[in-house]
């Protein structure tokens, strides 16, 4: 399923994009995504994915060709081992605002990035360079509107380095104290363009109970009695292994003036669930998930820098 799925870059698509009050029509997702590389031979490549309505499959551009091309081909170009691996930031932005362009005609593009990924290349998406409506990768030199027309940028952010926190919710109309994973698409009631994105425990997860709350008490079996049969009351895990999912920040940039940011950041949370061969939702939105998968297939895995820049 690795091989003939995932590396050919076949994804699914969400049977009912955006929210129902505000559906979505065809959206074409674009992800930005910088691999990197360091130690020995140190390196910055900017790419993007791609993943049109009436495609079934991925596509990929790079800095060395002049379109976009089909995933899997994408991946034979970067065999190449004289391919240059090594760009300045300056290039890097050069890149993103020349891909830009390229997708934005007018056809509705959900552009997707990661802040912990981006930030070091691109200033014009940290906190305090981040502007509403406006797309700046150099923080000086923001793209002109009419250069992005049909654009929506959702900007996204993850718990590594605890820039986001471990979640736990409560059982709607359960017990008292029935806690566990949320699995849910949740809106800020402070700021209307602000979301987050939780999952369910995956397969892949291992023992740890979903039952995340180490504070919170909930409903379990607290022992046995005299003939061995479970008794239930209320519990703490606090010596128990938990499983704490990550908490997916969606912050919508950019939208049109009649747009709900509602619809734009759902979309995103659907496309966790685009992987056609994996069951479980992904950590990132497909078209990420296979960026950020590029570096698997150039580097060697201990070459791979960790994304652990931190915004303050």
């Amino acid at each position: 399923m690795d091989l003939l799925v995932r590396q050919t870059g076949l994804l699914t698509h969400p049977s009912d994009p955006g929210t129902k009050a505000n559906p979505l029509g065809d959206v074409t997702t674009v992800g930005l995504w910088v691999v990197r590389r360091n130690k020995e031979s140190r390196a910055l490549l900017p790419l993007a994915v791609s993943h049109a309505s009436d495609e079934p499959f991925a596509r990929i551009r790079l800095p060395h060709t002049e379109a976009w091309m089909p995933f899997h081909q994408g991946l034979l170009t970067l065999t190449d081992f004289d391919i240059e691996r090594r760009l300045s930031h300056e290039r890097i932005q050069e890149f993103f605002q020349e891909v830009t362009e390229e997708i934005c005609d007018g056809t509705d593009i959900a552009l997707l990035t990661l802040a912990q990924n981006m930030r070091s290349s691109c200033p014009g998406l940290t906190n305090s360079k981040l502007t509403a409506d406006a797309l700046a990768f150099d923080a000086d030199n923001a793209i002109p509107a009419d250069h992005r027309k049909g654009l929506r940028h959702i900007r996204l952010r993850t718990n590594v380095r605890d820039e986001t926190s471990q979640h736990f919710s409560f059982t709607e109309g359960g017990k008292e104290g029935d806690v566990g994973v949320g699995s849910h698409f949740w809106a800020d009631p402070h700021r209307p363009r602000h979301f987050f994105s939780t999952s369910k425990k995956p397969t892949t997860a291992g023992n740890g109970s979903p039952k995340g709350s180490r504070l919170e008490a909930h409903w379990g079996c607290i022992g046995k009695d005299e003939n061995k049969n479970n008794v239930y009351g209320m519990k703490h895990d606090t010596l128990a292994d938990v499983w704490n999912p990550q908490l997916l920040e969606l912050l919508v940039a950019c939208h049109s003036q009649d747009d709900d940011p509602a619809a734009w950041a759902a979309l995103v949370h659907q496309q966790r669930y685009e992987a056609a061969h994996f069951s479980d939702p992904l950590a990132l939105p497909a078209v990420l998930h296979l960026a950020h998968s590029v570096s698997e297939h150039i580097l060697p895995h201990y070459l791979v820098e960790p994304i652990t820049e931190y915004d303050g």
